[in-house]
């Protein structure tokens, strides 16, 4: 027999859930972490660079230093490139889940029978996917933007879901069933069932690119579509 999997809890929004506040906040430390890592690193490099400057320096002829460091220099190069690259890693990273805070506490989770990621598709943005509509949403779903296979089942239109940390992380158990927060054509919140795994899912770029909107527009629509709003 399958593993049974937890139910969609009965909350008002998805974040009301102690099994999501639990996920989103392992992950939000996770990321405070590395980012104090990285804070680390870099204040390590530049101490080590500043050590050895004046080792690298040379005489010249008539015996005064001559500043050459090309090993400090490289050291505190590099040391700026790496931290720079984390800052903008953690911070994109810290901005995804605070925008997905705001969707897990504006929608209920919602539970669909499995997301499949899209072969031979690449999407800049994250991972290219599709959710399988149950007979209900399928009922609701617009014709333009629901797609049947040969096996009758029901998708949506293509997404991008993306982790915080890790643009091409992908958990195939998902293709055994998810939760989701959000709106379906607009974009909202992904998990394995239980709240783990948080991704957060968005409109494809060539969509948006069409209508020429953001994704900070984007995700204004998302939280005014959300139950209970005017």
């Amino acid at each position: 027999m399958g593993e049974q999997q937890p139910r969609v809890p009965l909350t008002r929004v998805a974040f009301d859930d102690e099994g999501t506040q639990a996920a989103w906040t392992a992950t939000h430390r996770r990321i405070k972490h590395k980012l104090w890592l990285w804070s680390a690193l870099f204040a390590a490099a530049v101490v080590v660079a500043i050590v050895i400057a004046p080792s690298d320096a040379s005489v010249d002829f008539r015996g005064r230093a001559r500043g050459d460091s090309s090993a400090s220099g490289v050291i505190g190069g590099l040391a700026v490139l790496a931290y720079v690259f984390a800052l903008y890693t953690c911070c994109g990273a810290l901005s995804r889940l605070r925008k997905a805070r705001s969707i897990l506490e504006a929608y209920p989770w919602r539970s669909f029978p499995a997301v499949r990621k899209l072969s031979g598709t690449k999407e800049a943005t994250g991972v290219p996917v599709q959710f399988r509509l149950s007979d209900d949403a399928a009922a609701d779903a617009a014709d333009e933007n629901a797609y049947v296979d040969d096996d009758g089942s029901t998708w949506s239109q293509s997404m991008s879901a993306r982790n915080p940390l890790r643009w091409n992380r992908w958990d195939e158990s998902m293709e055994r069933g998810a939760w989701y927060a959000g709106d379906v054509e607009l974009g909202g919140v992904l998990a394995l069932p239980g709240g783990s795994g948080l991704m957060t899912v968005q409109r494809r770029i060539q969509v948006r690119s069409m209508e020429q909107r953001s994704v900070r527009a984007d995700h204004e629509r998302i939280l005014a579509a959300a139950p209970g709003r005017d």
